[in-house]
């Protein structure tokens, strides 16, 4: 089994300038936040709203590159008006694989991976900003700059390995005196994800365990990182209760990502179920991946992954090959693959489509949400391709005395009528591997 520790190495921080905690350097939180009163209960940040100057300092990141449309393209973001407001969403396209930013600074504010999900103001300025992008270990197809800092870290001990959760994104942010909850893609909770209301099962959850959330007095200076997880938001890993799982925070006056011990001291003031960390002894991170995909083999394994988190700032993901496996045939896919799982599993009903991707391949409820329209899409096709087989058969027994030219002449307009000529030649072959051409021009390409 795998152990869980407490947190081994205390001074591992994110932001390599911030050489101490945030609360200790903030004068204007210092005996406010997190000091404990006669009753014993945790004061809130009273004087908040009053002060003005950290009001202004709240939108200081503006997106670089607004309005730029040119720059906006080559950089590959999209950029969509959030519905009944005057905000916008930041968004990296489907189809954005490289990353420009700086190597020994990754997060400045110029660096594209700060801009994984942000919604921005009509003026470009951002009032919710998402976790930066962090990649998996060797996801740039060399021994990086990035993958070398990480696995130096992993060597010395300087390094906090926590657990990968397999679940959603869950962002918490505070602007104008309003909490705003959201999801990486949205600038909200969507109404409904896959089969239940993704909105009201998050939000019931934090009516019920975490309602300080929905306070906007609640720490409306730092940005909340969770991942929602439950047995019906399965991704690859089986979670047995649904929960929100403390990942990261990040204050939003200097976009500093918290240290670990503050973490710690949010989660046990605040009762935030932390991240777990995990104590796997390795001289680097080629050894911790090797660990990691012995462990699946033999079933000791019970995680998506590991975050390793560097003291220069530094994050990166480091999965088992048999989880990457999991998701890669998930992230990739499509009708096409869809109706070769039919056809191979002799599928006829959306039922059993479901219940053989959600039990034989893991899908999720996300992973399942739309493909109904999909899979009805494939009935019609295919429909259409077996009424085309059925006319072919009937037009050949009834006229199969004509002579081959006049066959030809009275199918020469028919679509498929190479279906026609094999059914008459009575070739076994010949009609299968006819048929075989039609089936993928009719229901996979929707000819």
């Amino acid at each position: 089994m795998v152990s869980v520790r407490a947190g081994k190495f205390r001074n591992a921080f994110f932001n390599p300038t911030a050489d101490i905690s945030y609360f200790e350097k903030e004068n204007i939180n210092k005996n406010i936040i997190f000091i404990k009163n006669k009753t014993g209960t945790t004061t809130i940040r009273e004087d908040y709203n009053k002060n003005t100057s950290h009001q202004r300092a709240i939108m200081t990141r503006k997106f670089p590159w607004f309005q730029n449309t040119e720059e906006i393209e080559r950089r590959k973001f999209n950029i969509r008006p959030v519905p009944n407001s005057s905000w916008f969403l930041i968004t990296p396209r489907i189809d954005k694989r490289e990353w420009e930013y700086d190597v020994a600074n990754p997060f400045s504010e110029d660096s594209e991976l700060n801009w994984r999900s942000s919604v921005i103001n009509e003026n470009g300025f951002e009032i919710s900003g998402g976790l930066p992008k962090f990649m998996n270990f060797g996801e740039t197809g060399h021994f990086s700059y990035v993958d070398q800092r990480i696995s130096d870290s992993i060597g010395n001990n300087s390094a906090i390995l926590t657990k990968k959760e397999d679940g959603s994104l869950i962002i918490r942010s505070v602007f104008e005196n309003k909490v705003i909850l959201r999801t990486r893609g949205s600038s909200q909770l969507s109404e409904v994800e896959g089969s239940v209301n993704f909105n009201k099962l998050v939000n019931k959850l934090i009516e019920e365990k975490y309602p300080f959330l929905l306070d906007p007095s609640f720490l409306p200076e730092i940005e909340l990182y969770f991942e929602f997880v439950s047995p019906e938001n399965r991704i690859v890993v089986v979670y047995e209760k649904e929960d929100l799982v403390f990942i990261h925070a990040k204050i939003r006056e200097n976009h500093r990502l918290l240290s670990w011990d503050e973490l710690e001291y949010l989660a046990k003031n605040y009762n935030l179920n932390l991240v777990e960390t995990i104590d796997l002894n390795c001289d680097n991170a080629l050894e911790l991946r090797d660990k990691i995909n012995s462990m699946e083999k033999d079933g000791s394994w019970p995680f998506e992954g590991i975050v390793v988190r560097s003291p220069e700032g530094f994050m990166s993901k480091i999965k088992g090959e048999k989880y990457l496996a999991q998701h890669q045939f998930k992230a990739g896919f499509n009708y096409g693959k869809m109706v070769d799982i039919c056809e191979t599993h002799n599928i006829s009903d959306f039922s059993s489509l479901k219940k053989y991707l959600e039990e034989d391949l893991g899908f999720d409820w996300e992973a399942v949400y739309g493909l109904d329209e999909m899979f009805s899409q494939y009935q019609e096709r295919k429909q259409k391709f077996s009424m085309v087989v059925k006319n072919a058969r009937n037009f050949v027994s009834n006229n199969n005395f004509l002579e081959r030219k006049d066959f030809a002449l009275a199918v020469k307009n028919i679509p498929c009528n190479s279906i026609y000529f094999a059914l008459l030649d009575g070739r076994e072959e010949k009609i299968k591997d006819v048929k075989e051409k039609m089936f993928n021009k009719i229901v996979k390409e929707g000819e």
